[in-house]
């Protein structure tokens, strides 16, 4: 497992990071920084093909 943090909302450079590590999954945590940007995290999981585990439902819900 693989830890990684995101800084100043760049979840562009994080994505290509964890691809680059050729990530199986992403586990997403509660945060309130995070869930303000769900779409933006559920669309870059899915653009990256990665299975994602959220730890809130508001991210299940911006995927639909």
């Amino acid at each position: 497992m693989r830890v990684h943090e995101v800084r100043d909302l760049a979840f562009d450079q994080t994505f290509t990071v964890i691809r680059a590590d050729r990530s199986d999954a992403l586990m997403v945590l509660p945060d309130a920084t995070l869930i303000s940007s769900r779409r933006q995290i559920v669309e870059l999981a899915a653009r990256s093909r990665l299975p994602a585990i959220y730890g809130e439902r508001e991210f299940v819900d911006a995927a639909v």
